[in-house]
């Protein structure tokens, strides 16, 4: 079905929730349905189980609970020039997680700078569609 082999061992997961916060959690192959209280409707995520070489290289969401938080926080943020404040100059996805510093620090390889710190961010009025006047103040360590 998913172009798995047959023999292929998986893991299974119950999507319980995912607003307002993800709730994953594991289900038990050796149980039937019924016993793991699975119902018509329910989400089951099913991925390959990981295996040694997976536990080595650094995967970056390495199971579905993790995946789904990623989903879940992840956000596409446009870029806009303050000259030019109605066109985007990019977009980077970002993840609601992140601090301030993550953010600049992101920016700062997409423009190809060296130094964050030199980075002034301005919120955007949803209503006039312009910058707001005052920038983001940066709060580095």
């Amino acid at each position: 079905m998913a172009g798995y082999d047959p023999e292929e061992d998986i893991v299974l997961y119950e999507e319980i929730k995912f607003e307002p916060n993800v709730m994953c959690e594991p289900i038990d192959k050796k149980v039937t349905f019924r016993s793991s209280q699975l119902e018509d409707g329910d989400i089951v995520c099913f991925q390959k189980a990981p295996s040694v070489v997976d536990n080595e290289q650094q995967v970056r969401y390495p199971d579905v609970p993790s995946y789904l938080e990623y989903v879940h926080n992840r956000q596409v943020v446009h870029f806009r020039s303050l000259d030019r404040p109605k066109e985007d100059d990019f977009s980077l996805e970002m993840s609601r997680l992140y601090t301030y510093d993550d953010v600049v620090d992101r920016v700062a390889q997409q423009l190809g700078l060296n130094d964050p710190s030199k980075i002034r961010l301005t919120p955007h009025n949803c209503y006039s569609q312009q910058p707001k006047p005052q920038p983001i103040k940066y709060r580095g360590v």
